[in-house]
């Protein structure tokens, strides 16, 4: 099936993983603190707040939730 996202959208998506996977192994480092974790991604990738990087995680979370659901019979 061909996809029908456009470019801007795998980008954004490919960045949005990217950033999620990252906090992700960073607040399961011991004695990490979320807060320092996102101080860090957000310097990283420009964020201007952490509500911006809350909702990239909560997007990514229902993308892959979706994609989990989508894969069962």
């Amino acid at each position: 099936m061909e996809d029908l996202r456009t470019l801007h959208v795998i980008k954004r998506e490919a960045r949005d993983m990217e950033i999620y996977n990252e906090f992700s192994r960073l607040s399961q480092q011991p004695g990490a603190m979320k807060s320092r974790v996102a101080h860090m991604i957000n310097i990283k990738y420009d964020l201007q707040s952490n509500a911006t990087l809350h909702n990239i995680r909560k997007r990514v979370e229902r993308r892959l939730l979706n994609q989990l659901s989508n894969e069962r019979p």
